[in-house]
């Protein structure tokens, strides 16, 4: 099991990608730089309680949903096109809904506009 800094690497890469963002949108949206971003998702590097707080806004998680793996409370999910699976924790899950969510309440707002 990795610490602190490895798992808090994974945890923001896979929740940048499930908002289909690089490294570059998220430093920009987030205001964090970019590099910090790169090294913290490798590992390499320490994160401030700034950024942590800034990522957890950002993501609408808890701290930690960013420090800690956990492989309990997981579902898996299809992952598109490559016909695998990978599980998903509650955090993950929550991002989903409120990406649809989102997306949702875009499409019932520009039909409203029409």
């Amino acid at each position: 099991m990795g610490g602190f800094k490895e798992n808090a690497g994974k945890n923001i890469a896979r929740y940048r990608n499930l908002y289909g963002l690089s490294q570059e949108q998220l430093s920009h949206d987030a205001g964090i730089a970019r590099d910090n971003i790169s090294k913290i998702e490798s590992g390499t590097s320490n994160m401030k309680l700034e950024t942590l707080e800034k990522l957890c806004k950002f993501f609408d998680v808890t701290p930690n949903d960013i420090l800690l793996l956990r492989d309990k409370d997981t579902e898996s999910c299809a992952e598109a096109g490559t016909g695998k699976t990978k599980k998903l924790s509650e955090a993950e899950r929550l991002i989903l809904v409120r990406l649809k969510l989102k997306e949702l309440n875009y499409l019932v707002n520009d039909e409203t506009e029409e």
